[in-house]
């Protein structure tokens, strides 16, 4: 039985260090072309997708200091990071896959989940399955908030741990508190209180500011523990305009401006030193520029290639890098999207 426990512990610490790793370099490449983050969303009519989608996989691919003329296929094993996604005829996501570079580990998937739905066509489950067996399942409530994480085989390690999630909502129907709990080990009699949220809203029910408990464990630092405060405005068409976040003082301020339509033509967001500013077009961004006070600059150009559906299936990323008056570097991303849908 010990050798069992400790064989397992080892199996979920290399899970841990290479979702750590490779969560890393993934972020680096989906932030090139995802500020809007699609992937968060499970209904296709949230993420602008057109048609009736079946399934969807997408592939990233940087190369450094290479000619765009260059065969690109003989580059695309070593370097795949990927997403695997499939939706059901209602269009609700049922399936999210993440792929990984066999240089860093050696399967093609780390682990996915599995969405479930009830009679109402509202999100019920989630399952967690990795490679090596360890798998989780989420439970969600009516308004499809998360209400418990729980892992479905259990060792007596130190790993195990279960989550709990409560809400209170307004009479609109919004929520305004979200409290997380947390199960460590076969303790379970001992509940300790994790991240916990609280939204204000305007008179229109839109949210104008969060405060977020325990997410940097600052209580291990000072007396008081201090939250993260999130702010929001927005312009008489309801479009937000702007999004603040402090912790002691201003971490970063995001402005958005609309055309006429209402529609996205340009984010700006300041951070410290650094300004990202992106240019949008028909939804999607176009260019992007991000400067920081090293004299660092670095300008993306986007291209797309588009399916008879209007949806993107493939993305070129050609960006240039300076800092300090220096000979400028290049590099080329692609994001390519193989989609089938419904007939």
């Amino acid at each position: 039985m010990i050798k069992k426990t400790l064989h397992c512990s080892f199996q979920k610490l290399i899970i841990l260090i290479v979702f750590l790793i490779s969560g890393h370099l993934n972020s680096q490449i989906i932030q090139e072309f995802l500020i809007e983050k699609p992937e968060s969303k499970t209904q296709l009519k949230e993420r602008g997708l057109k048609g009736k989608v079946k399934t969807i996989k997408t592939c990233f691919f940087t190369i450094e200091n290479t000619p765009k003329q260059q065969n690109i296929k003989r580059l695309l094993n070593p370097n795949i990071y990927g997403l695997y996604e499939t939706f059901n005829s209602s269009g609700r996501l049922t399936k999210k896959v993440n792929l990984y570079p066999p240089a860093y580990f050696p399967m093609d998937t780390i682990g996915g989940d599995s969405l479930v739905y009830n009679s109402k066509g509202k999100l019920e489950k989630s399952f967690y399955t990795s490679a090596i067996g360890v798998d989780f399942v989420k439970i969600f409530n009516d308004k499809e908030d998360q209400i418990s994480l729980e892992e479905i085989k259990k060792d007596e390690d130190p790993f195990n741990s279960n989550d709990y999630y409560s809400y209170k909502y307004n009479a609109a129907g919004k929520k305004t508190e979200a409290i997380k709990y947390s199960f460590y080990g076969s303790k379970m009699d001992k509940k300790k209180i994790g991240t916990r949220s609280y939204f204000k809203y305007d008179p229109k029910n839109r949210v104008i500011e969060e405060a977020k408990y325990g997410e940097l464990l600052s209580f291990l630092i000072t007396p008081k523990e201090i939250p993260i405060k999130y702010s929001y405005k927005y312009d008489l068409k309801d479009n937000l305009i702007e999004e603040s976040c402090f912790y002691k003082t201003l971490a970063y301020k995001a402005n958005y401006n609309y055309d006429p339509k209402n529609v996205l033509v340009k984010q700006v967001l300041a951070e410290g030193s650094k300004t990202d500013s992106a240019i949008l077009k028909d939804g999607q961004i176009s260019q992007r520029t991000i400067t920081n006070r090293n004299n660092y600059v670095e300008n993306r150009i986007y291209k797309y290639e588009y399916d008879t559906n209007g949806n993107w299936i493939k993305l070129n990323i050609s960006t240039t890098f300076s800092e300090k008056g220096k000979k400028q570097t290049k590099q080329e991303t692609l994001i390519t999207k193989e989609i089938t849908y419904y007939e």
